[in-house]
């Protein structure tokens, strides 16, 4: 096992509370491990719950409804437990006032959660947007529906103030949307294949070209693309010695 599980101190029977890693240990049950690595937290509380967050937020695929759900509730308590970390903070302000706006201070959330998930931070703005934005009600009807992997209708339904508009996008939203198919691409039209045996070609219609052409119309049609080959060939001797073959060639008719 690469990461160990996190565990904290439990109450009561328990003597410890799985924190994360809880595939991980499902599967060492399954591979009937009776050991496994774990690392041993006094985390508890809200800074359990941000590490329970970070896992999720890491280790899980989860849908973008999902994911900005738990990137706003990380915000809660990453700015409940660092206050000075909020844009308008005492803390913040005075740094500010001498020149030195991070001095002293714990990273902010976006650049926190960017840094531990590997997300840009713009990313991690639209789903803390996305997350703040969306009552729990609304997020109970979205969940499940084509919508809740579509960052722009949530977006979208998040930043909405008027309440009718709001409620119109949401059972937009909640609809199905029709598959748009690509149109099969189509094969170019075939050129019309022309009927019989093609015409030989004529060159010119100089006498000897034309006595060719004449005699050719006597060759059989099956012998003729084997003659007009011939001929072609021909076609770059001297003129006396075609001439000499067109005669003997009428002599064996």
């Amino acid at each position: 096992m690469l990461n160990p599980i996190t565990i904290v101190p439990g109450d009561g029977p328990r003597l410890f509370v799985l924190l994360a890693g809880l595939h991980r240990f499902e599967s060492a049950k399954l591979l009937g491990w009776d050991r496994v690595p774990a690392t041993v937290v006094e985390h508890s509380g809200l800074m359990g719950e941000l590490v329970e967050i970070d896992e999720n937020l890491i280790r899980f695929e989860l849908t973008t409804l999902e994911r900005a759900t738990a990137t706003n509730r990380r915000k809660e308590i990453y700015e409940a437990l660092h206050p000075e970390t909020k844009e308008r903070s005492p803390e913040r302000q005075q740094a500010r006032a001498k020149g030195q706006p991070g001095a002293n201070l714990a990273p902010g959330f976006v650049e926190d959660t960017a840094a531990k998930t590997g997300r840009s931070q713009r990313a991690v703005e639209r789903d803390a947007q996305i997350g703040a934005g969306l009552t729990d009600d609304e997020v109970g009807e979205l969940d499940g529906t084509p919508a809740e992997n579509n960052q722009v209708e949530l977006l979208g339904i998040a930043k909405e103030k008027d309440a009718a508009k709001r409620r119109e996008k949401i059972e937009a939203a909640k609809t199905p949307k029709p598959r748009r198919s690509k149109p099969k691409p189509q094969p170019p039209p075939r050129e019309a294949e022309p009927e019989g045996e093609p015409e030989p070609p004529i060159r010119s219609l100089n006498p000897l070209d034309h006595a060719q052409y004449l005699w050719l119309e006597r060759v059989p049609k099956g012998a003729r693309p084997a003659v007009v080959e011939l001929l072609v060939f021909l076609d770059g001797f001297p003129e006396f010695q075609r001439k000499a073959f067109l005669a003997w060639a009428k002599g064996g008719q």
